[in-house]
């Protein structure tokens, strides 16, 4: 069953705290694209999703799985999710990046890793509803379309946007999303997570204000090459830039990176590098038998900050993220390669 805190907010105080952050990151306080339909008389139950997708059920959902990306961000909000799918382990047993906070002993496996949903445990699980997440070209994460029937088969399906789109938007989409299902959005933990963010990008502000000369390449590696993230795509990164964070933005490649062989590595000089802690991406220790990594100027000079293509987007995720970049830029040089 889906824990949560007792419900209760104002519309007046959520708007508020969305355009505070807004305002904070430089952006525009505007909606998620999922839009909330008007409150039904109990037991009623809709949504209605990124893809324009209205779900109705006779209640508010009880049982939810989701991708685990998703349910790391429900998870700040006090929403327990009966079971998750997608990455959740590294090889050695530890948890991926993506799962955030969710206590991996707590909840049900539907399937580990990108490409992998057990429809079986799937139904084991008796959902009431199914959650992921959903790329800027609408791709749902592990849900390929000729997926959908299959899983719509066990339970509502509902996807929230994840890319493409600012920091702000996502973060006030899910706020949303989990008041609908129960959680109180204006707990004192909660409104303490919204004044940590403001103080996080107050912080990353300054931080990135006192390195003007600062260059900073995005990246994630496999034994294939180097791929260089398009800032333009990710809510994160596009935060960072909003800030005042000078990011390298690829000339070529396709939506979300350019891919480089290692021989190209070094074609996009950089006073510091963001590189994808995630699972599937080489790390620092293991790039480092890679010639072309080693000399790259902030490689050379220890400047390899973390970053993850799946961000936590609550206000207690990103404030972490922001948190973590400034303490980042403050600690490097910004005449690398100036």
């Amino acid at each position: 069953m889906v824990t949560t805190l007792a419900a209760g907010i104002s519309r007046r105080r959520l708007l508020a705290g969305s355009a505070a952050l807004g305002g904070l990151l430089g952006l525009p306080a505007c909606g998620s694209g999922e839009e909330a339909a008007p409150a039904a008389p109990e037991p009623g139950w809709s949504f209605t999703d990124s893809r324009g997708v209205r779900v109705q059920l006779p209640r508010r959902p009880e049982r939810v799985v989701a991708y685990s990306g998703v349910a790391a961000v429900l998870w700040h909000y006090g929403v327990r999710p009966v079971g998750i799918f997608g990455p959740q382990r590294r090889e050695d047993g530890s948890p991926d990046s993506t799962v955030g906070d969710v206590d991996l002993a707590s909840v049900r496996s539907a399937g580990e890793g990108y490409d992998a949903l057990d429809y079986e445990a799937l139904a084991v699980l008796h959902p009431d509803l199914v959650v992921t997440g959903m790329s800027g070209n609408k791709a749902m994460w592990v849900i390929a379309d000729d997926a959908v029937d299959r899983v719509t088969s066990i339970a509502p399906l509902v996807a929230l946007d994840g890319y493409g789109v600012p920091a702000e938007q996502i973060i006030a989409g899910y706020e949303r999303f989990a008041r609908l299902l129960g959680a109180d959005t204006d707990t004192p933990e909660l409104i303490n997570a919204r004044v940590r963010l403001n103080q996080a990008g107050t912080a990353a502000r300054t931080a990135i204000a006192a390195k003007p000369n600062l260059r900073v390449l995005v990246t994630y590696a496999e034994p294939e090459g180097l791929s260089i993230a398009r800032p333009s795509q990710f809510p994160d990164l596009l935060s960072f830039r909003a800030l005042g964070l000078d990011l390298v933005e690829p000339e070529g490649g396709e939506q979300y990176y350019e891919s480089l062989s290692w021989e190209q590595a070094g074609r996009y000089p950089a006073d510091l590098v963001l590189h994808d802690t995630r699972a599937f991406s080489l790390q620092p220790d293991q790039l480092a038998a890679y010639p072309t990594w080693a000399a790259l100027p902030a490689v050379q000079a220890g400047q390899v900050g973390r970053w993850s293509a799946e961000a936590r987007l609550s206000a207690q995720g990103f404030a972490a993220v922001l948190e973590d970049l400034a303490a980042t830029v403050s600690a490097a040089r910004d005449d690398l390669v100036s």
